[in-house]
């Protein structure tokens, strides 16, 4: 009877339909028969220890060994008599650490296929069992006169992102220091999401534990469900709905890492004790005192907190000496949400040390949210297509009521860490950041993997984009058509039922960041905007994008309050080339510090040149724009920083965050009169620098 469904498995798999799986099973049974072949069924043995890729492995080996023996009887049906055949062979080693689940598997399996399992007791080593399972079929085979073979094969669940796995092919001879035997490896190009798409489409049984969220098996002392399944109304999504791959290890225990880490807390804690309240390290932030810690705590909690970048820039204030903070730039970024007050909140602290100052005291006055912009894709920095997308947030954002600016560009590869190195600086520069790109269901879509990994935040399945996917894309991926859905049912078989619908791209977009928050900008059946705390996540196709950004910046000009009215804004137009301008131009540039002047030239050819009386077309006509804003605020005079690299993330590495954070505070603030009037002078004086006529 095994053998018959055994058969019947292997007519399955080849006849597999699946475009995703089909190709892969194909290749491993092409393995398994190849190996059979050179090795024949009595040699060749199946490591079987209850993990998922172990279970693959089983299954796919009785397959191909049931189809052995039939290749052996269509061929010469005189052999049939005198045939014995052997079930599959396996070898297990018994672990005193070893999950009740996992050997409960290992006994129920081993039963139902009848497979011939070799176990090994806790006294022997991986190594001796091997080499006593080498020496026993190489003696029966020197005694058999009729073997030629008295090598053993043994088929293995590695994959190519095991850490074992090394340059290893599917045939792979044993190390130097093993017994000698031929590694066969069937599934060594599989990934994780193949392992769990095989065994759900032909309902094959594995270990319960990978129902409750361990995504990979160890022992009892190593392992623990994935982090990244972890549920917000408590317990893990089942193994199969992992989406980031990375993580199939991270509820593996490295206890070489657990000692390190207790030893890094024995020796912080220590030197914490000797340093006298020296540069504490409080939370995600490092500051230099107690009073520091009051005081952010007191700002996290007030109606007027501080952006992330002024966070532990304070000194002191109950210190007599002069002495200045030794700040520490945080290695993770704070997972903060926006809510719908806390963009009106911002506010930057000016510390005036003007001896014209009457009441020589600290002033706050509230800034505008400024946003940066992360263009995420291959194919912008290869000039495959071009970047549109950036002038449509400027537009966007500055035509917005309330005005919010953006401030700083950056483009970057479909690179998760360049990504994540990315946020992290883009997150020290300003309020808000949007990116653009990435976020669709296929492989190098990585931007939501990205930012979970910015923010320290564990990506999870969350349920409201996974029931907005499947009526929004009004599909069901299951055989499940029969399951009602019981007024009746819990909270927990209602999930499970919804979750079972989905395909496996719809898996990958319902899968974000903890915390993460879907903002129905457009109303509440269109597609929302993915809000994962100061990051706005954004498509990356123009049109797509150029209406989300408009809808962002609508929202973000409503939380925000403007430090002013805007000011006067003044453009220029001037008959003669700008090279001709460029001493005068720089003059007034240095004469008005608080005013920012634009410069560029503009072209006539002759066909859209006027033409003079003859009606014949006069000679092409160059012009050059002038454009005269005023700054809301300017850095302190005495801070001479000329550092500036026009809004672009590039080469920020090397920047001193401490120098950042002082010359923030450090800013004067101006009055829409003071700025009009700013204009005006700036206005004035460049007509007074430029020649006779020529504006």
């Amino acid at each position: 009877d095994q053998y018959k469904e055994s058969l019947d498995l292997y007519d399955s798999l080849l006849e597999c339909g699946d475009t995703y799986i089909s190709p892969h099973i194909k290749s491993a049974l092409h393995c398994l028969e190849s190996a059979y072949r050179l090795y024949g069924p009595n040699q060749m043995i199946g490591s079987y220890n209850g993990g998922k890729d172990a279970v693959v492995i089983m299954h796919l080996q009785r397959a191909a060994h049931a189809n052995y023996y039939r290749t052996l009887l269509n061929k010469d049906n005189d052999i049939s008599e005198e045939m014995v055949m052997v079930p599959p062979r396996f070898i297990y080693f018994e672990n005193k650490d070893e999950f009740p689940e996992v050997l409960s598997l290992l006994h129920e399996t081993v039963n139902q296929y009848d497979l011939d399992m070799i176990a090994f007791d806790t006294t022997f080593k991986f190594s001796q069992g091997l080499e006593i399972l080498v020496d026993t079929y190489k003696s029966q085979s020197n005694s058999n006169s009729n073997s030629n073979n008295n090598q053993l094969a043994f088929v293995l669940g590695t994959r190519k992102d095991d850490p074992n796995a090394g340059n290893q092919g599917q045939f792979a001879p044993s190390s130097s220091y093993m017994p000698p035997f031929m590694r066969v490896n069937p599934i060594l190009d599989w990934s994780y999401g193949h392992v769990w798409h095989f065994l759900r489409l032909f309902h094959l049984p594995y270990c319960v534990l990978y129902d409750e969220g361990y995504t990979s098996l160890g022992t009892v002392k190593d392992t623990k469900p994935c982090p990244a399944l972890e549920r917000p109304q408590g317990g893990f999504w089942p193994a199969f709905m992992l989406r980031d791959f990375d993580q199939e290890r991270a509820g593996r225990i490295n206890k070489n890492k657990e000692k390190e880490k207790e030893k890094e807390k024995t020796k912080s804690s220590s030197n914490n004790n000797n340093n006298n309240n020296n540069n504490l390290n409080i939370g995600k932030t490092m500051t230099s005192s107690p009073s520091t810690v009051q005081l952010k705590e007191e700002l996290r909690t007030s109606s007027t907190s501080l952006p992330p970048a002024q966070l532990g820039s304070f000194t002191n204030n109950n210190n007599n000496n002069n002495e200045q903070n030794n700040n520490v730039v945080p290695s993770k970024i704070e997972f903060e949400n926006l809510d719908d007050n806390s963009l009106a909140n911002y506010s930057i602290l000016s510390n005036n040390n003007n001896n014209n100052n009457k009441n020589n005291e600290q002033t706050t006055k509230k800034t505008k949210t400024t946003v940066g912009l992360i263009i995420i894709g291959d194919e912008i920095l290869k000039g495959r297509c071009s970047d549109t997308n950036t002038n449509s947030a400027a537009i966007a954002l500055r035509e917005a009521n309330g005005n919010v600016p953006l401030t700083r560009v950056s483009i970057c590869s479909d690179d998760h860490d360049q990504i994540v190195s990315e946020i992290h600086k883009m997150h020290r520069l300003v309020d808000v950041i949007v990116t653009s790109g990435g976020v669709g269901p296929t492989h190098d879509d990585v931007t939501i993997k990205s930012i979970s990994t910015a923010l320290s935040s564990p990506s999870q399945i969350n349920l409201e984009m996974a029931k907005f996917l499947l009526k929004k894309m009004n599909t069901n991926n299951t055989d499940n058509q029969d399951k009602e859905n019981n007024d009746n049912e819990d909270e927990d078989d209602d999930e499970q039922n919804i979750l079972s619908q989905l395909s496996e791209a719809q898996i990958k977009m319902s899968t974000l960041p903890q915390k993460s928050k879907l903002r129905y900008l457009a109303g509440p059946e269109e597609w929302p905007i993915l809000q994962c705390g100061k990051i706005f996540v954004l498509p990356g196709v123009p049109q797509f994008f150029q209406k989300k950004i408009e809808l962002v910046a609508s929202y973000l000009s409503k939380k925000t309050t403007s430090a002013s009215e805007d000011s006067s804004y003044y453009k220029v137009v001037l008959q003669m080339d700008e090279h001709l301008i460029v001493r005068e131009l720089n003059t007034v540039v240095q004469n008005h510090p608080f005013v920012t002047f634009g410069s560029y030239p503009f072209y006539f050819d002759s066909n859209n040149s006027k033409k003079d009386a003859s009606n014949t077309a006069t000679a092409p006509t160059s012009k050059t724009v002038i454009t005269i804003e005023a700054n809301e605020s300017a850095a302190n005079p005495n801070n001479n920083n000329n550092d500036d690299d026009g809004g672009y993330g590039f080469g920020m590495d090397n920047e001193d965050e401490d120098d950042k954070q002082q010359q923030q505070q450090e800013k004067l603030f101006f009055s829409k009169e003071e700025m009009d009037l700013h204009v005006e002078l700036a206005l004035a004086d460049l007509l007074k620098e430029l020649p006779d006529g020529c504006v």
